[in-house]
């Protein structure tokens, strides 16, 4: 599936370059495991060896014994509430982090509760749709330097960055988060306690109820 998969313009130097103001970068999807997989694969093929992505948490099919696939576990976006803010919420939660002190960037308007849970949210418009980017420029309406036209990945990285140093210049600790939309979002650590990068992984997500 990666040789199906194309990334963004710049989506790979605009990884490095959040990579070097953070410890760890994390897709964040409302898609499905063999996508993000999709995606590591085709990062690692044009930076083999960096390991840009630490992690990603998305929706995963559930096989039966013999491979066969039965359903899809939905944890993101799902109807428990378990949406981008909750997931975001949770990874900083069990890292002693802020999300306050997290960077997202996202062009699709289901990063909405994402951008509300960030200190620093970011809209990279290149690839939304126009009624996304609509709906987006609506919600920077009084943040209109956060959002990000061009159809280049690198500026919004480069925004984002900047944005964040002109708080940290403050006093303001920084966790960043990124939203890469067509691409897959992406939660990065720049404070807080050290973190090992580890190889891509989805993680447990929460148990399925009933009814």
């Amino acid at each position: 599936m990666a040789n199906s998969i194309s990334l963004v313009h710049n989506a790979v130097d605009a990884l490095r370059l959040l990579k070097q103001h953070a410890k760890m970068l994390v897709l964040l999807s409302g898609g499905l495991d063999i996508h993000c997989e999709a995606i590591v694969k085709k990062i690692d093929e044009y930076a083999p060896g960096e390991q840009l992505i630490s992690q990603f948490i998305t929706n995963t099919f559930v096989s039966d014994s013999n491979g066969l696939v039965q359903t899809v576990r939905c944890s993101v976006g799902d109807d428990e509430g378990n949406d981008k803010k909750w997931h975001i919420e949770a990874f900083c939660r069990e890292r002693g982090i802020n999300p306050a002190d997290c960077l997202g960037i996202g062009d699709g308007f289901n990063d909405a509760s994402m951008f509300a849970a960030v200190g620093t949210p970011i809209a990279f418009l290149g690839y939304s749709r126009a009624d996304e980017a609509r709906l987006l420029r609506d919600f920077f309406a009084q943040r209109p330097q956060n959002v990000v036209p061009e159809r280049d990945l690198l500026a919004a990285a480069q925004r984002a960055i900047a944005i964040r140093q002109a708080q940290l210049a403050s006093g303001t600790l920084c966790v960043c988060g990124a939203g890469f939309g067509r691409f897959s979002p992406v939660v990065g650590v720049t404070a807080g306690p050290a973190v090992t990068a580890t190889a891509a992984t989805t993680p447990t997500p929460p148990p399925a109820t009933s009814g």
